[in-house]
């Protein structure tokens, strides 16, 4: 992911009229952010007890601190720091998190719906 997202003078590769996709730059970092997000979310849901909806909010928070952390060391190798692109990561580790979590608290109601 810091590979990714600090690869220098990336902006060399565009062809003249653009990128082929719109908004390319964002959509790499919500996937990147995204995927971070769920592979946390997968390891911590497979600890003895699950996972609790506070460590969670720790795994948002960590992601915004590293979000921060990736957008100002851009600078470092000549790449801008954008405030879209943090909030796009923030954006990205919320949805890794909360949309899996939020379907396995609507499997875990409908099971027990099922059984009562």
């Amino acid at each position: 992911m810091f590979v990714g997202t600090h690869w220098p003078d990336v902006d060399r590769f565009r062809p003249d009229e653009g990128w082929p996709i719109p908004y390319l730059d964002q959509a790499a970092h919500l996937v990147l952010y995204t995927v971070w997000g769920a592979l946390w979310w997968v390891v911590l849901r497979n600890r003895p007890g699950g996972v609790c909806v506070r460590t969670l909010w720790w795994v948002v928070i960590g992601g915004f601190c590293y979000a921060c952390f990736d957008e100002l060391t851009q600078l470092i190798v000549g790449r801008t720091a954008a405030f879209d692109d943090l909030l796009i990561d923030i954006i990205g580790v919320n949805l890794g998190v909360w949309v899996p979590e939020t379907v396995r608290r609507f499997r875990v109601m409908e099971t027990k719906r099922e059984a009562a």
